[in-house]
Parts: C-alpha cells; sequence; structure tokens
C-alpha cells in the first residue's frame, strides 16, 4: 500500500504542475488534487505510520514549491502566472457624472437601493437618497453626487 500512496502522490504532482503550464479550466489540476487527498486517504488507513509519511510528502512540497517559484522569477515566466497589472482609478473621468445632477429619468431597474435608471438617454448607475425602494419605471430626480456615486430621488407624480 506504501507504493500505491507514492505513486498517488507522483501522479498527483505531474498533473498539477502539468495544468499549471496549460492554459484552460484546470481540469488537470483537480484530479490531481484528487489523486492528492486518495494519497493522504491511504497513507492514513492502509500505512502503519502514514501520518509522518504525509508530514514528509507536505514538507518536500512546500520547499519544491518555494524552488519552482525562484526557478520561474529568474527564467522571467513569473509573469505568465501572476498578475501585475492593477487598475488605476484616477484614470476613470468621473467628472462626466456631475453633468447628470438636477436631471430627470426613469428607472430601469428597482432600487434597492441601488440599481439602474435611464436619464437623458443613457443608462447609469444610481443609489435612492433616502435608502427606499423605488419600483421599475418610476420617475426620479438625480439630486446628489457622493463618493462618485449619484442618487436620486422618486418624483410624485
Amino acid at each position: 500500500m506504501l507504493y500505491l500512496a507514492l505513486g498517488l502522490s507522483i501522479a498527483a504532482v505531474v498533473l498539477i504542475v502539468v495544468d499549471i503550464f496549460l492554459e484552460g479550466f484546470g481540469i488537470l489540476g483537480v484530479f490531481g488534487l484528487i489523486l492528492m487527498a486518495a494519497s493522504i486517504f491511504v497513507n492514513l488507513v492502509y500505512v502503519p505510520f502514514g501520518q509522518f509519511i504525509i508530514i514528509g510528502k507536505a514538507v518536500v512540497l512546500i520547499v519544491a514549491g518555494v524552488f519552482f517559484f525562484r526557478f520561474l522569477k529568474r527564467r522571467q515566466l513569473y509573469g505568465k502566472f501572476i498578475l501585475k497589472e492593477t487598475l488605476k482609478e484616477d484614470e476613470v473621468d468621473f467628472s462626466a457624472l456631475e453633468n447628470f445632477l438636477g436631471k430627470e429619468g426613469v428607472t430601469k431597474t428597482a432600487l434597492r437601493p441601488f440599481g439602474r435608471a435611464d436619464v437623458d438617454g443613457t443608462s447609469i448607475e444610481v443609489c435612492c437618497s433616502d435608502s427606499k425602494y423605488i419600483p421599475v419605471n418610476k420617475r426620479v430626480k438625480v439630486v446628489d453626487l457622493r463618493e462618485r456615486k449619484l442618487f436620486v430621488t422618486a418624483i410624485d407624480n
């Protein structure tokens, strides 16, 4: 049974490493994790002192993982696996939202308190200023702009 557990562990590691280098869904990685779980089960149930073997496997995998990622950094392959780009919030222009202040529109979704409204032919995300429910197709007026959010209030007909 020891050899079965060892074989399952090796197969699991191979599948996970292959999955890292393939683009796509990651089904090989899932099978690798299943095989690793099966290996742990076999070690715990059928192998004498299996818990020590599991601890040894964990140490070896952690050390191998550290060396693997250091290898990737040296080979400039690290960027394939780690996303370094960030979204710059400062680049977004929110000054156009000020143009909606004081204008009227119609809700396209229910505001609970957030939703969408059509103001001047533009579908925008809005928030109900008094935090109440506003149903669909209700006339609203944009009354405030705070923290990049447009606040509306219902217009009584």
